[in-house]
């Protein structure tokens, strides 16, 4: 029987998407030593395939990944968001966000996942003190005062100073080390797919709260393509996705008005269960969570993965400043800093995207008036969209 073999390092991720990468990437040129342990084989990270998931990168993930060096790279095809419309049930009243409120910067861009993951993964191989053990996957840890071990399904062990999951919703490393976690299921289905128009979106956003859900319109690259996120009830969802290209059409073209004129799918359509999963925990001993192992949201607001990204920049600086420093930077006090500051940040987006799929995705006629005249309350009170373009930003606290 092969003797299993240790290895120490300083960090240790495991989960290689889009947070873990971030988070390697901005600790690299400390020179730390660092491993990212990945389910995934390096080519089905980095594969050119359109798998229908898009993220709205704001402002603030922006700078963060502009620091990073692969801003570039990962927009070049990107769609600039520069207003945003959000109306309840196609009412004439809406709520209009306008970039220029705030600045001359849009408030985000919207980027294929394929393109984020691709600029970053090819970032960190110029780094040498960054190794990838994928296909890999972890089978236990033991967690200490003083180090965080790994077992890993090859047999093989790592030792190391912090242990970070960016494993997703679903971390295994998570349940394994006891973290609770509170959980709701929407009882809704994601349905997302690209689709083509005939006229330019202008950098347009615009989410149509219906009975079942938000429709949400998210301006692509080129101005005549846009992504969607059709939320539909969990029974629904099926017909929909089960219709030929014709009748799904007619049924696109309904949700959209005339806005952007004709409209017609293009592609693959792409559907996935809608639930909120959060701990109630960030960290443990040389333990800690980032991204969707810590907090995974209803994508009403579009700030999934920014809420991730500003757990990495906040991680890493706390261990920057340590490490520069010669302290511990997986120290007690170092994590739970880390988790009191981001746990009030994602706990008031948590609440926000639970309250408000509450608020929207029902037919209460009462309530319906409630959101119709909501919405058209905060559209004339110019000092309270400011700070709710600034939130959607990223910017608020800067």
């Amino acid at each position: 029987m092969k003797k299993a073999t240790t290895t120490s390092c300083d960090i240790t991720i495991v989960g290689g998407g889009m947070a873990g990468l971030t988070l390697a990437l901005a600790l690299a040129p400390l020179e730390l030593s660092i491993t990212i342990v990945e389910a995934q084989s390096p080519e089905s990270l980095t594969s050119t395939a359109y798998d229908g998931r898009t993220s709205a990168i704001a402002y603030g993930s922006r700078l963060v990944f502009e620091s990073l060096g692969v801003w570039e790279s990962m927009a070049k095809d990107s769609g600039e968001i520069r207003d945003i419309r959000i109306a309840n049930n196609h009412s004439p009243l809406y709520l209009h966000y306008d970039h220029r409120l705030v600045g001359k910067e849009p408030m985000g861009h919207i980027i294929e996942n394929r393109f984020i993951r691709q600029a970053l993964f090819s970032a960190i191989k110029k780094h040498k003190n960054i190794r990838l053990l994928a296909p890999e996957m972890c089978s236990g840890l033991s967690l200490s005062a003083h180090r965080a071990a790994l077992r890993l399904k090859s047999g093989k062990n790592i030792e190391t100073s912090l242990l970070v999951s960016a494993e997703g919703k679903h971390s295994r490393l998570r349940s394994i080390a006891g973290m609770t976690v509170r959980e709701r299921d929407y009882g809704q289905t994601a349905i997302v797919c690209v689709a083509k128009h005939k006229k330019h979106h202008n950098g347009v956003a615009v989410e149509q709260f219906l009975p079942a859900g938000p429709f949400a319109i998210l301006p692509m690259g080129g101005g005549h393509h846009s992504s969607l996120v059709w939320t539909e009830t969990r029974d629904r969802a099926p017909h929909y996705l089960a219709m030929s290209d014709a009748d799904f059409n007619f049924e696109l073209q309904k949700r959209f008005g005339q806005f952007l004129g004709p409209v017609e799918i293009k592609g693959n359509r792409w559907s996935y269960p809608l639930s909120l999963t959060y701990a109630t925990r960030y960290v443990a001993d040389r333990f800690v969570l980032v991204g969707d192992a810590a907090h995974s949201i209803h994508p009403i607001a579009g700030q999934g993965l920014n809420l991730g990204i500003r757990d990495v920049a906040l991680l890493s600086e706390l261990i920057r400043e340590r490490a520069l420093l010669g302290l511990d930077f997986a120290s007690p006090d170092a994590l739970s800093t880390y988790e009191s500051r981001r746990m009030s940040d994602s706990n008031l987006m948590i609440s926000a995207t639970d309250g408000l799929n509450l608020l929207f995705s029902n037919q209460s006629k009462m309530l319906g008036t409630l959101r119709k005249f909501g919405l058209f309350t905060v559209d004339k009170v110019a000092p309270l969209k400011k700070v709710l373009i600034k939130h959607a930003m990223g910017t608020l606290y800067d």
